[in-house]
């Protein structure tokens, strides 16, 4: 049976608690890299090839809670019917992607947008392994405190230069959970609830601290803004985040709040962050 799944919303039962959202989501990507890449994106967007510079903007529908990715895919050689494969990040052998599951060596930035109580839930993940740096940011990418979404993940560095020679993989650096397959490195059976960093994670972690690094990594690097605001995804971006370049046609996002979250609602944040985590992993992604 293929590892790959359909992709799903959040479990009926989180459903009932979001409100209907007033506003969407433009996710826009662009590759920083000196080499080509193609994007993909689900459950909207599919999939591009991007060259050096380009841009690729996807939106995010909003009338019901919207889950999804977006990673890069590499080396990657595809038909003029868009079949084919990538050394990193293949959904199924096609260019317009429309299913996900555990990919080896591929880093993914995760999102729901209009969450509980209308906020964007996202997250970058490192639980499959590497292959391409990665930011994922609210737009703009600095100023936003009064907005309740101050900053967003970043994982600039290449970690696949650092890889130990038990993880390597092709094109990238593989989680160890994927190589391994232990308790231990996967957080299940008699480590399920008592799983904590080895040091193979802790590589990651060093690296990319803003990334989850295994599967009961801190909640607190779940990052929320309202609904309503816009995202950017970049690849390779400069580790100097003031050099990083914002869509050529962004608009700044206008949420309604206009003040810093109270302490009591970022507490309350971050437990709803814990439900957006559990509520990813039951969609059979770990």
């Amino acid at each position: 049976m293929s590892s790959l799944c359909t992709l799903h919303f959040l479990p009926l039962f989180l459903l009932f608690l979001l409100p209907v959202a007033t506003d969407g989501a433009t996710i826009s990507i662009t590759n920083r890299c000196s080499y080509t890449l193609w994007p993909a994106a689900v459950p909207v967007g599919g999939g591009v090839q991007l060259q050096p510079g380009e841009w690729w903007t996807i939106n995010v529908p909003h009338t019901t809670p919207t889950s999804g990715r977006v990673w890069a895919r590499t080396a990657c050689s595809f038909d003029g019917a868009g079949n084919g494969k990538c050394e990193t990040g293949d959904c199924g052998g096609v260019l317009a992607c429309t299913v996900y599951g555990k990919m080896p060596n591929t880093m993914v930035a995760e999102f729901t947008i209009a969450g509980y109580n209308n906020i964007d839930f996202f997250d970058i993940s490192l639980l499959d392994g590497f292959n391409v740096p990665m930011d994922f940011l609210p737009v703009p990418t600095n100023g936003q405190d009064g907005k309740g979404c101050s900053k967003g993940p970043r994982c600039a560095t290449n970690i696949t230069s650092q890889c130990p020679s038990a993880l390597k993989a092709p094109g990238g650096c593989n989680n160890a959970c994927s190589v391994f397959k232990q308790d231990v490195y996967c957080c299940t059976g008699s480590s399920s609830s008592n799983c904590g960093p080895t040091n193979y994670s802790e590589l990651f972690k060093r690296n990319c601290p803003d990334a989850y690094s295994y599967p009961m990594d801190d909640s607190t690097i779940t990052f929320t803004c309202p609904t309503g605001t816009n995202y950017l995804a970049a690849f390779c971006p400069p580790i100097n985040i003031s050099a990083l370049a914002l869509p050529p046609d962004a608009n700044p996002p206008s949420p309604n709040a206009t003040e810093q979250p109270a302490a009591n609602t970022i507490a309350h944040r971050h437990n709803d962050a814990r439900k957006w985590r559990k509520g990813m992993k039951n969609l059979g992604n770990y």
